[in-house]
């Protein structure tokens, strides 16, 4: 349950002894008692005169377990009690938070929020289309999620024209490998900090030998290595680089194995054997 500090100004108010109802102030054994401004009226209690929610106006938001910029307030009509508690958590323009979500979720608050979305943009103009299409491409560019959904996409696409097998791969298998090998290509070992561009997804059999689209078959690769590489083999290819080292080329055999190759595409195994170990 939340915790609510409740507070007065002692300027206005004062606790004193218990009214004939039995009021008493939150924490306290007190009637809470408004400061007359003629000394001849009686101190009133304050719960005497005020309707049932009258302590929400003694609430004090800084010490309370209340989200910020929120408020507690009457229950709503429908009841959505917070945490417990007898009050309804509202905005600062008094709806309620809980049915505000309900009226959201229906399919013609979407409806009218995709309107009113359409009809801004098209009184925004030209100028907001170049703007919106230079913020999509400054994310796309630094955003690693972003910038490897769209490659993945192409990759998939392309994979199925080739007829090649397609499994489900996400940004985060990718990030996972690109860690792997510390955001170095897998072949020249150049970090990516030192490139003109970032590095590129590289297929170790490729799409032409029926290499599948798999977090297995995918290793980083800078953009010379992957051009010059294309459809070779990568145990023929790459033993002839000058920067070849049997560090590495371990390295991409280990992740090659693995491969969890799926019966369907059985037609694999010798193109998946040939590269790990060398034999068809």
């Amino acid at each position: 349950m939340a915790r609510l500090v409740y507070s007065f100004d002692p300027k206005k108010y004062y606790l004193g002894t218990i009214c004939c109802r039995g009021h008493l102030f939150p924490n306290t054994n007190q009637s809470l008692r408004r400061i007359p401004k003629d000394k001849c009226r009686a101190n009133n209690c304050v719960t005497c005169k005020s309707n049932e929610n009258w302590l929400l106006g003694f609430i004090d938001y800084t010490q309370s377990d209340i989200p910020t910029n929120k408020r507690l307030g009457k229950l709503c009509c429908k009841n959505h009690r917070w945490q417990d508690t007898n009050y309804s958590l509202r905005s600062k323009q008094g709806r309620c938070l809980e049915c505000d979500k309900e009226r959201k979720r229906t399919p013609a608050y979407k409806e009218k929020a995709r309107i009113r979305l359409k009809n801004w943009r098209e009184s925004q103009g030209p100028e907001y289309k170049r703007k919106e299409a230079k913020r999509k491409r400054l994310k796309r560019a630094n955003d690693f999620n972003e910038m490897m959904r769209s490659r993945i996409h192409s990759k998939n696409i392309k994979a199925l024209k080739a007829g090649c097998f397609v499994d489900s791969v996400k940004p985060s298998h990718l990030k996972a490998i690109w860690n792997k090998f510390d955001y170095c290509c897998a072949y020249c070992g150049t970090n990516e900090k030192d490139l003109k561009n970032k590095l590129e997804i590289e297929h170790v059999v490729c799409f032409k030998r029926n290499g599948p689209q798999t977090p297995s078959n995918i290793v980083p690769a800078c953009t010379k290595c992957n051009s010059n590489k294309r459809s070779h083999l990568v145990e023929i290819w790459y033993p002839k680089q000058k920067f070849f080292t049997k560090e590495r080329f371990q390295k991409i055999k280990d992740h090659l194995a693995t491969a969890q190759i799926p019966p369907v595409q059985l037609d694999l195994v010798d193109v998946f054997k040939q590269s790990i170990y060398g034999v068809a």
